[in-house]
């Protein structure tokens, strides 16, 4: 199971602010798809990542695509 982002995860990911995020939210604004658990806000990273493929292409809607890819891509630990 992948890890859910949060609302400070979100607003991070796509440079605005977290109220921006809650605004948004209760005005039906452009958003990906929330779920709650528990009263909080959480984000299936899938969710995100095709709601930023679906939105109008800018150089940066695509560096958002491309900085949750990389978040998303396990790390390998290198060793020598």
């Amino acid at each position: 199971m992948e890890k859910l982002l949060t609302v400070n995860d979100l607003a991070d990911l796509l440079n605005i602010q977290k109220r921006s995020v809650y605004v948004a939210r209760y005005t039906r604004g452009n958003l990906p798809p929330a779920i709650k658990i528990g009263g909080l806000l959480r984000f299936r990273p899938d969710d995100v990542e095709t709601w930023l493929a679906n939105q109008p292409a800018s150089p940066r809607n695509l560096a958002r695509a491309e900085a949750l890819a990389k978040r998303r891509t396990p790390q390998k630990a290198e060793t020598e």
